[in-house]
C-alpha cells in the first residue's frame, strides 16, 4: 500500500506556494492538480458526492477552485 503522507504533504506545501493575491502560476496550478491525481485513488471515499452523509458538516478548505482555472486559489 502507498504511503499517502509525503504526497498530502507535497500537496499542501504546494497550495501553499501561492502567490501574494492568493492565485498560482501556471507551474503550481499543473503541480497541485497532479498531485490531487495521484491521491484520489487512496481515497476511503472516491465519489463522496454519492454519499453525502460522508460530507456532510461544516468543512474548511485550505484550496477551492471554481470551474476555470483563473478561479483557483486559496479561499479568503
Amino acid at each position: 500500500m502507498t504511503d499517502i503522507a509525503p504526497l498530502k504533504e507535497k500537496l499542501r506545501a504546494t497550495i501553499d506556494a501561492c502567490q501574494p493575491d492568493g492565485t498560482y502560476d501556471d507551474a503550481t496550478y499543473d503541480a497541485i492538480h497532479a498531485l490531487i491525481h495521484e491521491l484520489v485513488p487512496h481515497s476511503p471515499t472516491p465519489r463522496p458526492f454519492d454519499e453525502q452523509e460522508v460530507v456532510e458538516g461544516p468543512w474548511t478548505s485550505h484550496y477551492a477552485q471554481f470551474g476555470p482555472k483563473h478561479t483557483a486559489g486559496k479561499p479568503i
